[in-house]
């Protein structure tokens, strides 16, 4: 009789502990769900931003725009006090030297076709010198006006923007264009006061 009871304190024992530990995976599994739907999430600004996937996303005159970078990570790139009036032109050309390393070159070709994309002006690609490999035409710096601004990239290892005699000079290299980029729109659109 003795043997009977302790078994099934054993069983009612291991009853509540399987109980307890279904309990504990079911609200552990729920929670990592829950928390993970909404995201991180961050305002600058006024604007709030949201992580999806590999990018941050904000709205935007009531469009989506994904960024690389927040803002407030790229507010120490110096850049040039007049920089917005510049990038609000109605036309701009974006020029680069051809015979830049191939590395850096994938980085510009990105940034110099999601710019064309991404603001609301005409945007004409062109090179700084003759090329076999891109069929562009030849603009530098000394082609800049007040009303048709330059955007030179410039492959350095100081990470600015540079305005000189209405020619916009990003320099930087690899990544940095991406940050650059983000900057740029960041400001056209009125996120960051430049």
């Amino acid at each position: 009789m003795l043997r009977r009871i302790e078994t099934r304190k054993e069983r009612r024992k291991k009853f509540w502990m399987g109980t307890l530990l279904v309990f504990i995976m079911t609200f552990g599994i729920m929670g990592i769900l829950i928390g993970s739907r909404g995201g991180e999430r961050w305002e600058y600004n006024g604007y709030k931003f949201i992580r999806e996937e590999n990018i941050f996303v904000t709205k935007i005159n009531n469009q989506k725009k994904g960024f690389n970078f927040l803002p407030q990570t790229l507010l120490t790139i110096n850049t040039s006090p007049n920089l917005k009036n510049k990038i609000l032109s109605p036309m701009m050309y974006l020029t680069f030297d051809p015979e830049t390393d191939m590395q850096n070159l994938l980085y510009i070709d990105t940034v110099r076709n999601d710019l064309q994309t991404t603001l609301n002006s005409v945007i004409v690609s062109a090179v700084t010198k003759k090329s076999e490999i891109y069929f562009l035409p030849t603009i530098s710096c000394e082609n800049a006006t007040l009303f048709v601004p330059v955007i030179y990239f410039n492959v350095s290892n100081q990470t600015s923007i540079v305005d000189k005699n209405n020619c916009i000079v990003l320099n930087g290299q690899t990544i940095d264009f991406f940050k650059i980029r983000d900057l740029l729109v960041y400001t056209y659109y009125g996120v960051i006061n430049g």
